[in-house]
């Protein structure tokens, strides 16, 4: 007799989300099915083999597929029956899923797993009610997958899901924690008007879709991590304005305690830490209500926080705002500026005031002379925010001019002295303009220039001057908005 065979199923180890066993569940199978030389139970057996050639379950028929359902309804209800989990990791669904296939129409669905399912079908989750934990970790859905205005009681584990077409999440309650750290949504994904109980997790979730991906209206209650997620298309967690919201009630579409009832608007404790915005990002009306992390953030385009109410705890250091030319950038810019205004983050402020002004400088209808001098005021003191830089080109100007009135005199003297050309470069830096009183230059440590170009010498010096004057100016003003005081 030869050796017994099993499916070669394996599952990726679990969390502590309840599952047991590491291998294929269904155990009384017996038929079993080669590909690619392994064996595989028919619930586990995929549509084709690692060559892509379609395999036996490809050729099902109609009766194949009762079949296929009808013995994952009696293993649900074994297991519900013995106090168990539902356990359906790994299952390949040859067509399309619907709930109630399996646990009729109206049930409610048991503490259950679909760990490394594969959904070949569209997966019709629409209003069902899970009662339990519910686990889709690791789960591929070849199709849409449609979860609008499900509920999920406990736990709802999506870590590391595949949404390879729409993921409709639109109205879904999330009693418990929402997970879905590394998850995948290579299409259209909407949370519109979802409530989140718990604690959400996106970590590291990819959004593949350059359409976007729509959180608006959804309602947050607890932390919301994002950290390390990368958006390649539009991102959108706007919500209703009050006007909007009165607009709703006046005209019979919502009572006045719903609205007042909603927390839609509010963020709590929310954590965007190292995450990639590819394209706009809007949270348009939204109040967050705790410590805000956007540090190493790196926006591509501009991102838009219209009307919203920033925490003073709101952290965006070492973010990259790389859009400049983007036709809402100085907005966007003008209302952060203002916002951290609001909350007295000097840094912040100072730093969008500058992200404004090279938004404005970029914009085809700024007159050239104000583009000019935005230029100047940039590269000598960053907006304003560095002290340093114009006391370092303060140094140059003197070291330069030092060196040029110095070869000036050697060029009509034959010869010179270093020190009385610095000595006279000083003298513009600490006593600007002093070569127009009377004896300025008649005793000027540089007698040949004085003698032979007098006027010329006066200009330059007051040209010295007057640069001398501006960088101390940005040094003084720069220092100060570093250290006041709101």
């Amino acid at each position: 007799m030869g050796p017994a065979v099993e499916c070669c199923f394996e599952r990726k180890a679990p969390k502590s989300d309840g599952e047991t066993g590491s291998g294929c569940p269904f155990a009384d199978e017996t038929e079993f099915f080669d590909v690619d030389g392994k064996a595989f139970c028919r619930f586990h057996l995929g549509m084709s083999d690692d060559a892509g050639q379609p395999t036996a379950k490809a050729d099902w028929r109609l009766d194949d597929h009762k079949r296929f359902f009808r013995n994952l309804r009696s293993w649900a209800r074994d297991a519900m029956q013995g106090g168990r989990m539902v356990d359906f990791a790994g299952v390949v669904f040859p067509i399309g899923f619907k709930p109630a296939i399996v646990f009729g129409v109206g049930g409610s669905i048991p503490r259950i797993t679909f760990r490394q399912c594969v959904f070949t079908g569209k997966a019709t989750f629409r209003t069902a009610a899970f009662a339990d934990l519910a686990v889709f970790a690791d789960a591929t859905f070849e199709e849409d997958a449609d979860f609008r205005s499900a509920a999920f009681g406990d736990q709802a584990n999506f870590d590391g899901a595949t949404f390879q077409r729409k993921a409709d999440f639109v109205l879904v309650g999330f009693m418990d924690f929402a997970k879905f750290e590394n998850a995948v949504f290579a299409q259209l994904a909407t949370f519109e008007s979802a409530s989140f109980g718990s604690w959400t997790f996106f970590t590291k979730a990819r959004f593949h879709n350059k359409n976007g991906t729509n959180f608006d209206y959804a309602a947050f209650n607890n932390g919301v991590f994002f950290d390390g997620a990368v958006f390649l298309g539009r991102m959108s967690f706007q919500v209703r304005t009050e006007q909007n919201r009165l607009w709703n009630v006046q005209r019979g579409f919502a009572d006045d305690d719903d609205v007042n009832e909603r927390q839609d608007r509010n963020f709590p404790q929310i954590n965007f830490k190292g995450a990639v915005f590819k394209d706009r990002i809007d949270f348009s009306n939204r109040h967050f209500l705790e410590a805000t992390d956007f540090s190493d953030v790196v926006f591509e385009v501009a991102p838009e926080f219209h009307n919203c109410v920033l925490h003073q705890d709101t952290d965006f250091s070492g973010a990259q705002f790389k859009d400049t030319t983007g036709e809402h950038a100085a907005r966007t810019y003008r209302t952060l500026k203002l916002a951290m205004g609001e909350v007295r983050a000097a840094n912040e402020e100072a730093m969008f005031y500058a992200k404004e002004q090279d938004s404005l400088r970029h914009r085809t209808d700024t007159p050239g002379s104000i583009k000019l001098m935005s230029w100047l005021y940039m590269a000598l003191s960053d907006y304003g925010r560095s002290y340093v830089r114009p006391l370092v080109i303060l140094a140059l100007l003197t070291a330069g001019s030092s060196l040029a009135y110095y070869l000036w005199h050697v060029w009509l003297a034959g010869s010179g002295e270093p020190g009385n050309a610095f000595t006279f470069a000083m003298t513009q830096v600490v006593r600007p303009f002093f070569v127009w009183t009377t004896g300025g230059i008649g005793q000027s440590e540089l007698p040949a220039i004085a003698t032979a170009w007098p006027l010329a010498l006066r200009l330059v010096a007051t040209a010295q001057s007057i640069a001398s004057i501006g960088l101390v100016t940005l040094f003084l003003l720069s220092l100060r908005r570093r250290f006041r005081l709101h």
